[in-house]
């Protein structure tokens, strides 16, 4: 095996027929059945869902991903239910804990280009897998001598099913208990983007047909037809904001190839950030008397979300980055019969009665119902929204590095503490946070992170402050940093 397989922030992630291959899906598919085989008397049974990448097929075609994976299950005695379409990320999810299965596959490369596919894996409740899960299955995995590796003496059996319909049930039950009775009569335009979310987002039409859809990019296309995959890069927005101003639409939204990834566009064509809706949603939450005990986000989250809960004496959580960190708080909740909202810089968004894996579909159908119900445009609730919490700028930028520079500075990030650190920076340093690279708060709570990638050797630089030109500075100022940095190496 010329690459070994990791599973960084969610899940295993390659090149397509280089640093992700058959044999990697087979690896991966025999290691999860031989622990689960392990602590089950009988036989898993795992659901596969996948968006439209290379090599992803419903028809199980000879030569296809889907088909080693499922092949790999079967043999290994694992009941298979395969999806017969193009599903995203959190119906899978759902699936999972809603039919009470031992698991679910998702092959996904997420918000990476289409030349890149990989495979995500969600235990029993529909969450990310944890570290602890992920360690085990990339030891056994990447095993050196799979002579060991076995057909079972039962195969597994395979169900064929077509979830679409149910998950678009659900989610519109869900809808009507927080808004009984509320029908949004706007225009909404929606960019798929030639991911696995077109057929979702038709079968909601049907349900919320009050209002005016456009639906744009539905096609599930391997090539996601040329269109930047990741919906909070800006430049991946110019046709989406250009038919929201040209329509007079009242919001867009766009998601990933797999649909666990949003961004919300407000009647100007201007782009909200995930921590922006998280707020105007769990604003109206406080304000309507529906129930929210707390919010859980991550090192690179904006400030906005920490001020929201301080205002309201609440709860907040924050953890490293990658939403299988959020898991034990939005369980803890459900199980103590509160909600907990979670959400991440890139996208991420779920409730902890919802699924435990990150949503691109629900913070929109969210918004919607709360721009009818206010009688509000959604600048204004983002208005309102910064004008009590505060407005905070983001900036982000990547350094592209050689492989074998990354260990090296995870060590040195790791060995930080304040004396190094406050020379290098002429603002005086409350604190350092090394859990996930390393995130240095200044006295005026005015942030940078630097956080390496766990799938390619990219060092990712984030910072935000209440001040534009400060925000730019400190990530400028980081970058100098780190670069001259990677010199010495």
């Amino acid at each position: 095996m010329k690459t070994p397989i990791t599973f960084g922030t969610s899940g295993h992630r390659g090149i397509i027929d280089d640093t992700f291959t058959h044999d990697h899906v087979s690896r991966i598919a025999y290691a999860v059945a031989s622990l689960y085989k392990q602590s089950l008397s009988s036989a898993p049974k795992i659901c596969i869902g996948f968006d439209p990448r290379k090599g992803n097929d419903p028809t199980l075609e000879n030569g296809s991903f889907t088909r080693t994976l499922v092949d790999s299950l079967l043999q290994n005695g694992v009941d298979v239910i395969i999806c017969n379409e193009y599903v995203p990320t959190p119906l899978i999810s759902w699936y999972v804990k809603h039919n009470q299965l031992d698991g679910g596959f998702m092959m996904t490369a997420s918000h990476n280009p289409p030349q890149y596919n990989g495979v995500k894996f969600n235990p029993n409740d529909g969450q990310p897998a944890p570290p602890t899960l992920t360690r085990s299955i990339e030891s056994l995995a990447n095993s050196d001598d799979l002579s060991h590796r076995h057909h079972s003496s039962e195969a597994g059996q395979l169900t064929h099913i077509s979830p679409t319909q149910s998950f678009a049930n659900y989610l519109y039950d869900f809808i009507q208990t927080l808004f009984p009775s509320v029908t949004f009569s706007g225009h909404v335009i929606v960019d798929c983007k030639h991911g696995a979310t077109g057929h979702l987002w038709h079968t909601l039409k049907g349900h919320f047909n009050t209002f005016k859809w456009t639906v744009l990019h539905s096609e599930p296309l391997s090539t996601f037809g040329n269109l930047e995959p990741n919906p909070t890069h800006t430049s991946s927005l110019h046709q989406l904001r250009d038919d929201i101003i040209n329509n007079h639409a009242n919001i867009g939204s766009a998601n990933d190839p797999d649909g666990d990834r949003h961004v919300l566009l407000d009647e100007t064509g201007t782009p909200l950030t995930p921590e922006e809706t998280a707020v105007i949603i769990a604003h109206y939450f406080m304000q309507s008397d529906i129930p929210l005990h707390g919010l859980v986000s991550t090192l690179a989250s904006s400030q906005i979300i920490e001020s929201f809960c301080n205002h309201h004496q609440l709860p907040y959580v924050e953890t490293e980055v990658g939403f299988k960190y959020f898991y034990p708080y939005l369980k803890e909740a459900e199980s103590k019969g509160e909600r907990f909202a979670a959400v991440e810089s890139s996208g991420g968004f779920t409730l902890s009665d919802h699924t435990f894996e990150k949503c691109g579909i629900l913070p929109l159908l969210i918004v919607i119902h709360i721009m009818e119900k206010t009688g509000s445009t959604l600048s204004n609730l983002r208005e309102s929204a910064r004008n009590i919490y505060g407005r905070f700028f983001f900036e982000e930028t990547a350094i592209h590095t050689k492989p074998s520079h990354m260990h090296t500075l995870s060590t040195y990030l790791k060995s930080m503490t304040l004396h190094p650190i406050s020379i290098i920076f002429p603002d005086p340093i409350d604190r350092i946070d090394t859990r996930d690279g390393l995130k240095i708060v200044f006295q005026n709570n005015d942030w940078t992170l630097i956080r390496l990638s766990g799938t390619e050797p990219v060092i990712r630089i984030y910072s935000e402050s209440s001040n534009k030109e400060a925000a730019r500075s400190i990530i400028d100022h980081t970058s100098q940093w780190i670069s001259e940095y990677l010199k010495t190496l």
